[in-house]
């Protein structure tokens, strides 16, 4: 008698971004428009486990079509960015970017609802000559689809760079809407004769209340 149930979304955009800087009091800012034609497809079915290998059929492919909804959509991003310079001996960059500006719904052919809404994420970074130092934080909480956890998610990253052809990096990633989801990330970049290497591991900490 058990039924599994798969649900599933696909989202591709293609988007022309237009940006330019502007003076206010003194001050000079960077803004950009994102105008984007999105393709979405939802996709929901619940089938009975002893009966699956009938009810997919021969061709799983026209199964899943069969079960998918389909949506023709646009929307738009914005962000502005500021930099600061001579700064620590470096120089610092901050931005804000608002994706999906207008609130819209897909529904699946069951009912399932797909919402895409706006959502605000803010960033900065000091830079110098050997050291890169960045921050990003999600401002709106991301829902999921039916099933999985919301998402807001804080990182932070290090990168020392040695004569552009050496690097190593260091990050920190929390679900902030979750408890005890950090998860710390390293690795290295090589690359000495225009040919990059890049290998970089995460691991997940038990907790940090007790590092033993």
């Amino acid at each position: 008698d058990s039924t599994i149930t798969i649900v599933g979304a696909n989202i591709l955009e293609v988007g022309v971004s237009l940006a330019r800087d502007f003076e206010y009091m003194g001050e000079t800012f960077s803004l950009g428009v994102t105008p984007k034609l999105l393709s979405v497809t939802v996709f929901e079915d619940t089938i009975q486990l002893n009966n699956a290998e009938e009810e997919i059929g021969d061709d799983p492919s026209a199964y899943f079509s069969s079960n998918t909804e389909s949506y023709i959509s646009g929307n738009v991003d914005i962000g502005a960015a500021k930099t600061w310079n001579d700064v620590l001996r470096g120089n610092v960059r901050a931005g804000i970017v608002i994706k999906d500006l207008i609130p819209q719904t897909f529904e699946a052919t069951s009912g399932t609802e797909l919402q895409i809404g706006p959502k605000m994420r803010i960033g900065g970074a000091h830079m110098t000559r050997w050291t890169t130092l960045a921050a990003d934080l999600d401002i709106t909480e991301n829902q999921p689809l039916k099933y999985g956890v919301p998402t807001r998610y804080l990182g932070l990253g290090a990168e020392f760079n040695a004569y552009n052809w050496f690097k190593l990096r260091a990050g920190y990633r929390n679900n902030l809407s979750l408890d005890d989801s950090h998860v710390i990330s390293t690795g290295f970049g090589l690359t000495p004769w225009g040919v990059g290497l890049d290998v970089s591991t995460w691991f997940k900490p038990k907790s940090f209340d007790n590092w033993e």
